[in-house]
């Protein structure tokens, strides 16, 4: 894996990084999307329903609906968010959830409604780059060509953890890079 500013982020790293964008983003935090999954709630819902795997299905739910919105404000443009990336990792990241259910169940179901807790994990995940501004709505953070996805994610996490602080969406993209015409 490439590195970023001495960072490189396995496939726990991302969902975690997902986990706490899904969770600050929601109802009980900033209200970006709706939903309660990722609530104490919602998840004890689902767990009737998906005794096994109820977190996994309360994460994969949540995101979902924000992807949703993400791609409401981006567009549908050949973009990767953190809430949708390319098919190996997001079959790496299913796998993890499914896996790794009751441990994370267990470790974010005491932390959903506190959020400074919440923002201080996202922070430790921005590395050493910090160069992202965050200005209300659709960021480009980079294209695919000259851009990996360790430094999208550092980049990405930087503008999310300032929308979180400042009270304002963010919704950060990494654009595919056009194919030039031959």
């Amino acid at each position: 894996m490439p590195k970023i500013a001495g960072k490189v982020y396995n496939i726990e790293d991302i969902v975690r990084m997902r986990i706490l964008i899904l969770t600050l983003g929601g109802v009980e935090h900033a209200s970006w999307w709706p939903g309660h999954f990722l609530t104490s709630t919602g998840l004890s819902f689902l767990s009737r329903i998906y005794p096994r795997s109820d977190f996994a299905a309360a994460v994969n739910s949540c995101n979902d609906i924000a992807r949703e919105i993400h791609i409401d404000s981006v567009g549908n443009v050949a973009v990767f968010n953190i809430l949708q990336l390319p098919i190996q990792y997001e079959n790496e990241i299913e796998q993890f959830l499914i896996e790794n259910n009751e441990i994370l169940r267990n470790e974010y179901m005491k932390r959903f409604s506190d959020g400074s807790s919440l923002i201080n994990e996202l922070e430790k995940y921005i590395g050493n780059s910090k160069s992202a501004k965050a200005n209300p709505g659709p960021i480009r953070v980079g294209f695919t060509k000259d851009t990996s996805f360790d430094e999208f994610f550092a980049k990405a996490i930087q503008c999310y953890y300032i929308g979180f602080k400042k009270g304002i969406k963010v919704f950060p993209y990494l654009e595919e890079a056009k194919k030039s015409a031959q």
